[in-house]
């Protein structure tokens, strides 16, 4: 593979972090690129700490021994980590799945945040809003290019401009997860 070529890297893990995740880490660092922990499926690890324990179940302290677990992992290894995410596959805008959206954004290079942020699922107020912002900015930019075009005599401009004006506002039902019944 050709690692250069990454902005970043998101290391996954279900349970714990074994000596490959560690490691690949430890590469990634070696090169200079940002790396991120991930540990997944923690909403079953909180299920399953309270069907063990339902009278003395806290889910901040799960979680927070969750995160304990995996900071220790690391220290025990000699590795810093500077942030832990905790997600659950099934339920996306728990936990720190926003954060995480939030975290890689502004980690990105400046070129490459609009197409992220408009890959974004449309889960939580935030990926929503953070597309409207980023949309208005394609929208502006469009608009004064067709205003500089609208100066030059060309016949056929008119109608390509209706047909462009079709394909963008059909782009813009689907990044937003619109149909004709939701309107």
């Amino acid at each position: 593979m050709k690692f250069q070529e990454y902005d970043f890297f998101i290391i996954l893990c279900a349970k714990h972090f074994t000596k490959l995740e560690l490691d690949f880490a430890k590469t990634i660092r070696l090169m200079k690129k940002n790396y991120y922990f991930v540990r997944t499926k923690v909403d079953l690890d909180l299920d399953n700490e309270n069907k063990c324990k339902p009278r003395t179940f806290d889910r901040a302290k799960t979680l927070q021994q969750i995160r304990s677990m995996c900071v220790n992992t690391f220290s025990q290894n000699n590795m810093d980590v500077s942030q832990i995410f905790l997600i659950s596959n099934s339920y996306l805008s728990d936990y720190d799945f926003p954060v995480l959206m939030d975290t890689l954004v502004k980690d990105l290079p400046a070129q490459k945040r609009h197409n992220f942020v408009l890959s974004l699922p449309n889960i939580t107020e935030l990926a929503i809003d953070r597309k409207h912002s980023s949309m208005q900015q394609t929208v502006w930019l469009e608009a004064c290019k067709d205003g500089l075009l609208a100066t030059v005599p060309v016949v056929d401009i008119l109608r390509d401009d209706v047909e462009e004006l079709k394909l963008k506002l059909n782009h813009y039902r689907v990044l937003f997860g619109v149909d004709d019944e939701s309107l």
